[in-house]
């Protein structure tokens, strides 16, 4: 089990890490998104030649998808997904997303979201760093 101490570590060295394919996970709600977009600029100016692309709905890509931080936008057709057990191409859209996912080698995924689907989304990249929302860490005494 991983100890508050180690979690620190990683961290500190991820600051001297040099990244060149960045994935911004942070697919829905229209608030979040907005919230989220500031993240841009900042991921642009520590890794200036990197790829970043943002996974996202096609219904909020439109907010995102000509700002100039921005290399390209991974589609999550959220609604489709949803037709899961109804639709048999909706079975599909996972597995074709999560091969997109796979396919891109992305050295650093940033998942905004902290949900279970995007957690999945996170995984399914392979990438060697991948920063978000964890278990909390439980202390033992």
């Amino acid at each position: 089990m991983k100890n508050a101490t180690s979690v620190c570590l990683k961290t500190e060295s991820l600051s001297s890490r040099n990244f060149s394919r960045i994935l911004l996970i942070k697919p829905s709600a229209l608030g979040d998104v907005v919230h989220t977009i500031p993240v841009l600029p900042k991921l642009r100016a520590r890794f200036p030649a990197a790829q970043i692309d943002w996974l996202i709905t096609p219904e909020n890509a439109g907010l995102v998808r000509d700002h100039p931080d921005l290399s390209g936008v991974v589609l999550f057709d959220r609604q489709k997904v949803a037709q899961l057990g109804w639709n048999l191409s909706a079975a599909t859209e996972p597995l074709r997303l999560f091969r997109q996912l796979r396919q891109a080698h992305y050295d650093l995924v940033i998942d905004l979201h902290g949900q279970m689907r995007s957690g999945l989304m996170t995984l399914a990249t392979g990438a060697p760093v991948r920063v978000g929302f964890g278990k909390p860490i439980r202390r033992t005494r």
